[in-house]
Formats: C-alpha cells, sequence, structure tokens
C-alpha cells in the first residue's frame, strides 16, 4: 500500500478533526441531492468544532477534491498536513440535511 507510511506518520483524521464519520448511503445522497459525501457523525473538541461544524454536515469537497470514502478525507487531510503550517487548512464543502449548502474553512 502506497501510503501507509503517510498514515502512519500523521493522527488519524478522526484525531485531527475531532470528529467520527461515516460514507452517506445511496438513499442519504438522492435525499439530499448529492452523488457522494461523508458524514459526520459525532464530533469531539477539535477542529471541526473550532471551526462551528455541527454533526450530521455532510461533506462532499475537502480542498477541492470529491469527498466519499472516509479514507479520502484521511489522505486530504494528511496533503494539507504536509505543507508549510500556514498552509494547514482544510475547505470544506458539504450539506446538511435540511438542505443548507455550508463551506466552513478549518484549520488544522
Amino acid at each position: 500500500n502506497g501510503n501507509t507510511s503517510l498514515v502512519e506518520k500523521n493522527k488519524a483524521v478522526s484525531t485531527v478533526l475531532g470528529a467520527e464519520f461515516a460514507v452517506i448511503t445511496a438513499e442519504q445522497a438522492q435525499r439530499i441531492g448529492v452523488r457522494n459525501g461523508v458524514q459526520v457523525t459525532s464530533l469531539q473538541k477539535g477542529a471541526l468544532q473550532k471551526a462551528n461544524v455541527k454533526q450530521g454536515y455532510v461533506i462532499v469537497k475537502a480542498n477541492g477534491e470529491r469527498v466519499s470514502s472516509v479514507e479520502q478525507l484521511q489522505n486530504i487531510v494528511n496533503e494539507a498536513l504536509s505543507g508549510d503550517e500556514d498552509e494547514h487548512v482544510l475547505f470544506l464543502s458539504g450539506i446538511y440535511s435540511n438542505g443548507q449548502v455550508v463551506h466552513y474553512a478549518v484549520t488544522l
């Protein structure tokens, strides 16, 4: 596996962002009108909470890349953390179950 070393060097995405995630089902995706996404299923103290992200938020894109798995989100976070410290930011595009589209800039 080519990116095993990256995952070992960096903390798990749940630790970095302070949240647990689950891939949305096809039914959820259809209901909110998206093709893919990873939902925030629970929040602890961390980067997402500081950015005011709420439980239930579905991340559709992170730093301009479509997100359809937790592993993809992990890779995008690892990429963001590998740059200079002032570039440790995650730009999220997503939607809540009520249809509200929200964008967040999350400092890592």
